[in-house]
């Protein structure tokens, strides 16, 4: 079921530039639905920033524009076929450890509180999917929806994103009437010690899933039995 769509900011020759700030560009479906109207709120936000402004100008400054912009009433969501930016709010924020005075500078750029520039960007290093191209990595999606399925470490579905945009969550096996679905928040290859290390520094919780909780008593076996071990030789 689709959920949303990847924003069309990735620069293409193939793309049309945009007059204005001669920085972004959109693909043809984008003008064509009118996408690029609301483009001029951003593009003028972005001709306010001077020469160095611009050249450290990243994905995080947009999205962070796109944000102060679509709470604007005279602009709005920036299309309607998509989750609304809005909603953002009700993602789960994991603080992580960004710089303050990067936080400070992202602040003075697009005129934000730094606690909703901290904010947002926790919220996506804790909610957001990675978009593939042609087998490699070209930027990474945030889907409210996707956001919202709980982890498990032997999950029934996984977020994807298709070549077109489209952001989805796909079934990986059979799910029964009113089983949960449930996706991986991590790379569910890792082994438990891994898991459990990534899953606490980056999403705050430990798990507790069946297969942790079986390879936990595995792993409280292993250490028993090394210690058994060792107090066995320290005997002899």
């Amino acid at each position: 079921k689709e959920r949303g769509a990847v924003r069309c900011v990735v620069r293409r020759p193939s793309l049309l530039s945009c007059p204005g700030c001669k920085r972004f560009s959109v693909c043809a479906a984008c003008v064509g639905a009118g996408r690029m109207r609301w483009h001029t709120y951003e593009c003028s936000v972005y001709q306010t920033f001077n020469g160095m402004d611009k050249a450290g100008e990243s994905a995080t400054v947009r999205m962070l524009v796109r944000y102060k912009l679509s709470t604007e009433p005279k602009v709005g969501e920036w299309c309607d076929d998509k989750e609304p930016i809005s909603l953002l709010t009700s993602l789960q924020a994991n603080p992580t450890d960004v710089p303050p005075d990067q936080l400070a500078n992202l602040a003075r750029l697009t005129s934000l509180p730094s606690k909703d520039v901290a904010n947002l960007i926790y919220q996506v290093r804790t909610n957001a999917c990675e978009v593939q191209r042609h087998g490699s990595k070209a930027g990474c999606a945030l889907s409210v929806l996707m956001g919202w399925h709980n982890h498990d470490c032997l999950p029934n579905a996984q977020p994807t994103v298709d070549e077109d945009g489209r952001v989805a969550v796909r079934a990986l096996r059979n799910i029964d009437e009113g089983e949960e679905v449930k996706i991986s928040y991590i790379d569910a290859l890792q082994d438990y010690d891994e898991r459990r290390k990534t899953l606490e520094q980056h999403y705050g919780f430990e798990c507790k899933c069946d297969r942790c909780a079986t390879e936990k008593k595995a792993a409280l076996k292993r250490n028993m039995d090394l210690k058994r071990n060792y107090l066995a030789g320290q005997r002899r």
